[in-house]
C-alpha cells in the first residue's frame, strides 16, 4: 500500500538508516531517484555515499549535521541542496522524512525527497533581479519605505536608514507608526482604515511637509509623498521622504516648523512647555498678577469623528483654534496639546473668578454652531486650570496638574470648569483606581438598581427609571464617578448588556406579580452601548428569553447619541420600534440636537434636564428654556418629562407650562424593589 502511495507523488520514497557505529545506509529507494540524480537507484542501495559525495563540501558538512540534530531530537528532517549528476547537471533536492528510534540502536528515517530545481532557479533570478533594483533604491538620495495596506514596515532603503537611524531589521514587521509624532498616531489607524474602505484621501499621490521621529527621538522635517500600488494581489504603499533639513534657511524658520502644530497652526505641546518654563522664571508682583495655564477639552469629540468621519473633526479642530486665536489674542500662548486639548498660558491673574470670566468668554466664542457638514452644532469645553504660583514646579508639573484638574471637570459634568488642588491628585489616582475596578471578574456582582417613580401630578404612576448603582469594597461609587470611565475603557458595553437584561428580569417580575397593573421601566442607554453592532440583537433576545411586554421598556437616548449618522441611528431605533419598545431622549437642551435631527427620529418623548429645572423661577432664563421646550415637544407630537422636580413650586410651574409627567425627590427617593409599595406598583 505504501509503494502504490508512493508511486502517486512526484517525489522519490526513500528510506535511510544510520546504526550507532556511525554507518549509514539507504532501506529503500523510489523508482524516481534515478531521474532526479542519474545514478543507478541498485548501487545507491549498495553504497549511499555515491549520492552524498556528489553534494558541494559546504552542503554535505551541513546536511549531516542536520541528519545527527534529527536523530538527537527526534524531529522532523528537513533540508535542501544541490546534487552534481554524472552528465554534468546540477538539480536541487528536497528531503523531507520522518525520524524513527529502532529497537537495535538505529535510527530510521522514511520519506520523499522532490526535484526542486524550477523552484530554486526561479527563486535566483528573481533576487539577482531584487539585488538590482535594491542597488538602485539604494543609490537613490531620497528615502523610500514600503508598508503593507496596515502599515506594517516592508522595505527600507540605505537612504531611509540613515535618515531615520534604524536598520530594516528594526523596523521590518512594525508599524509605520513608530516614527510618527504622537499627534499622527492617533489619527493615522483612522486614516488607513478610512483609505482603503473608501479609496479616498488627501495624501495619496500628493506631496506634503510633515515630522518623522528617529531612532534617537529627534524630529525631522521632511517632504513626504505616498503613492500606492498592488504586489502578488495585496494593497501597499511606497513612500518617498526628502529630508528638508538642508533646504531650511534659517534657524528662526527651523524653530517655528518645530513649535507649530501642523493642522491648526497653533503652537505645540513642546512650544507651549517652554513658555511655562519662562513664566516660572519670571518675577512676578501681587500688582502683575499669576501666571495660569487652561487646559481646553472638547467634550464629546470621538463622537464627531465616529459620527461624521476625521476630516470634518480636523476641520472642526481647526475652527476651534482660529476662534480661540480671536478671544485670546492677549494670551501669551495658545496651544494645541493634543488630539482634542488646548492650551491657553495667560497672566495677569489676581483671583480664581478672574479666571472663570475668561473661561466664560471661551465658551460663549464657541456658541456659535459649527458647520459638521450634515448638521451645525455649538461646541461643548470642558477645562482644568493651575495657577503658576510655585518655583518649585517644573512646566511638566504645570500641565500635569492641568490635565488632572481637566479630568476632574470630566468628571463631575461636562463643560465646567475645575481648579488644580492638592486634593485633586488623589481623585485622579481614585479615577486610575477605578478604572482597575471596572476591569474585575466580579464587578457585575457588584451592581445593583434602584428604582425612581415617574409620576403624573395627580399621582397616578407613569412608571420607573432604573438607576444604576455600584458598591465596590463596601464603598458606593456614583454613577456620574464611574460611567465615563466606563465609557473610556469599554466595561459600560458589558455593563450596559447586564442593564438591559435587569430591567427584562425586573418587568418580568412585574407583569407575573401584577398582571392587571401596567407599568414601564425606563433604562439610560450610554451612546457607546448603542453603537455596538449587536446592540439590537442583544435587546431582541432580552425580550425574547424572558417573554416581556416589549411595550413596557422604555430607552432614555442622550444627546451626545445625535453627532453619529442620523441614518445609522434611525435605523437601530426603527428595529426596535417594531418590538414595541419607545424611546426618550434624555437631558435635553444640553447638548447637539437639531429640529431636524427630531423630526427624524422614532423618539416618544423628551426629558427636561434637571439643570433647567433647579431655580425655575418665572423671570429666569430657565423658565424661558423650558417653556420653549414644551412647545416643540408639542408641535412634534412628544410627550415631555421634568426631572429633578424637588418642591411644589417647581412643580407649580412646570404645570403651568404645560408639562405632564414628572420625576424627582418629590415624588419619590429612588429605592430598591422591595422597597416599592402596592400603590407605587401602578
Amino acid at each position: 500500500m505504501l509503494e502504490n502511495f508512493a508511486a502517486l507523488t512526484p517525489g522519490a520514497f526513500y528510506r535511510y538508516a544510520i546504526t550507532p557505529d556511525g554507518d549509514h545506509y539507504f532501506v529503500e529507494l523510489g523508482d524516481r531517484i534515478e531521474q532526479f540524480v542519474g545514478v543507478d537507484k541498485s548501487e545507491l542501495l549498495k553504497d549511499a555515499n555515491l549520492l552524498f559525495n556528489r553534494l558541494p563540501s559546504e552542503h554535505q558538512q551541513e546536511l549531516f549535521q542536520r541528519v545527527v540534530d534529527s536523530a538527537q531530537q527526534q524531529a522532523e528532517f528537513h533540508y535542501v541542496f544541490s546534487v552534481e549528476r554524472p552528465d554534468g547537471k546540477t538539480v536541487w533536492l528536497e528531503a523531507r522524512s520522518t525520524p524513527e528510534l529502532k529497537a537495535n540502536g538505529d535510527v530510521l528515517w522514511t520519506g520523499f525527497v522532490y526535484d526542486v530545481t524550477a523552484r530554486e532557479r526561479a527563486t535566483e533570478k528573481l533576487n539577482s533581479h531584487l539585488s538590482n533594483v535594491n542597488h538602485v533604491l539604494n543609490n537613490m538620495h531620497d528615502a523610500i519605505i514600503t508598508t503593507d495596506a496596515h502599515g506594517k514596515v516592508l522595505y527600507l532603503n540605505q537612504s531611509a536608514e540613515e535618515l531615520l537611524g534604524f536598520q530594516l531589521s528594526e523596523l521590518k514587521g512594525e508599524n509605520i507608526k513608530q516614527v510618527m509624532p504622537q499627534h499622527h498616531k492617533r489619527r493615522h489607524d483612522n486614516y488607513m482604515a478610512s483609505y482603503r474602505e473608501t479609496r479616498q484621501a488627501q495624501i495619496i499621490g500628493s506631496t506634503r511637509s510633515v515630522e518623522v521621529v528617529s531612532k534617537s527621538q529627534e524630529y525631522i522635517p521632511v517632504e513626504l509623498r505616498i503613492c500606492e500600488y498592488v504586489e502578488n494581489g495585496a494593497l501597499r504603499f511606497m513612500g518617498t521622504l526628502r529630508d528638508l533639513r538642508p533646504t531650511i534657511a534659517s534657524k528662526e524658520a527651523l524653530d517655528s516648523l518645530r513649535s507649530t502644530d501642523p493642522l491648526t497652526g497653533l503652537k505645540n505641546r513642546s512650544a507651549l512647555l517652554s513658555h511655562i518654563t519662562y513664566c516660572l522664571n519670571a518675577p512676578t508682583s501681587k500688582t502683575s498678577g499669576h501666571y495660569c495655564l487652561l487646559s481646553l477639552d472638547v467634550d464629546d469629540f470621538r463622537f464627531i469623528n465616529e459620527g461624521f468621519g476625521v476630516n470634518r473633526g480636523d476641520d472642526v479642530l481647526v475652527e476651534i483654534g482660529q476662534r480661540l486665536q480671536r478671544v485670546a489674542a492677549d494670551a501669551i500662548c495658545i496651544a494645541r496639546i493634543q488630539e482634542d486639548e488646548f492650551g491657553i498660558l495667560i497672566n495677569g491673574v489676581q483671583n480664581r473668578a478672574q479666571v472663570e470670566a475668561y473661561y466664560e468668554r471661551l465658551k460663549d466664542a464657541l456658541q456659535e454652531p459649527i458647520d459638521l457638514g450634515k448638521a451645525a452644532s455649538s461646541i461643548r469645553l470642558s477645562a482644568g486650570a493651575c495657577l503658576l504660583v510655585s518655583s518649585d514646579m517644573t512646566s511638566m508639573d504645570v500641565l500635569h496638574h492641568c490635565e488632572v484638574a481637566l479630568g476632574t471637570s470630566k468628571q463631575r459634568s461636562r463643560g465646567g470648569l475645575s481648579f488644580y488642588e492638592a486634593s485633586l491628585g488623589d481623585s485622579y489616582r481614585s479615577s486610575a483606581l477605578i478604572d482597575q475596578k471596572l476591569k474585575s471578574p466580579y464587578l457585575l456582582s457588584e451592581l445593583f438598581l434602584e428604582f425612581q417613580p415617574q409620576m403624573q401630578a395627580d399621582g397616578i404612576a407613569l412608571g420607573y427609571e432604573a438607576l444604576l448603582r455600584w458598591r465596590s469594597d463596601g464603598d458606593l461609587i456614583r454613577p456620574d464617578e464611574f460611567i465615563p470611565i466606563a465609557e473610556r475603557n469599554g466595561a459600560i458595553v458589558i455593563i450596559g448588556e447586564w442593564l438591559i437584561e435587569q430591567a427584562c428580569q425586573f418587568l418580568l417580575w412585574h407583569q407575573r406579580t401584577f398582571p392587571a397593573r401596567e407599568t414601564r421601566l425606563s433604562i439610560n442607554i450610554s451612546p457607546v452601548q448603542f453603537q455596538q453592532a449587536n446592540f439590537v440583537q442583544i435587546i431582541a433576545e432580552a425580550v425574547k428569553r424572558t417573554g416581556i411586554d416589549a411595550r413596557f421598556l422604555h430607552l432614555e437616548l442622550t444627546e451626545r447619541l445625535l453627532i453619529e449618522s442620523t441614518d445609522h441611528i434611525v435605523e437601530k431605533m426603527s428595529a426596535l420600534s417594531a418590538l414595541g419598545i419607545t424611546f426618550s431622549l434624555d437631558d435635553f437642551g444640553t447638548g447637539y440636537s437639531s429640529l431636524g435631527y427630531l423630526s427624524r427620529l422614532p423618539l416618544a418623548e423628551l426629558k427636561i434636564d434637571k439643570s433647567f429645572v433647579r431655580n425655575l423661577e418665572p423671570t429666569s432664563s430657565n423658565y424661558r428654556i423650558v417653556e420653549a421646550i414644551i412647545l416643540l415637544s408639542q408641535s412634534l407630537g412628544l410627550n415631555v418629562i421634568a426631572e429633578g422636580v424637588e418642591t411644589e413650586a417647581e412643580l407649580a410651574l412646570l404645570k403651568r407650562l404645560g408639562c405632564v409627567y414628572y420625576q424627582g425627590y418629590y415624588f419619590g427617593r429612588p429605592v430598591a424593589r422591595e422597597q416599592l409599595t402596592a400603590p407605587q406598583m401602578g
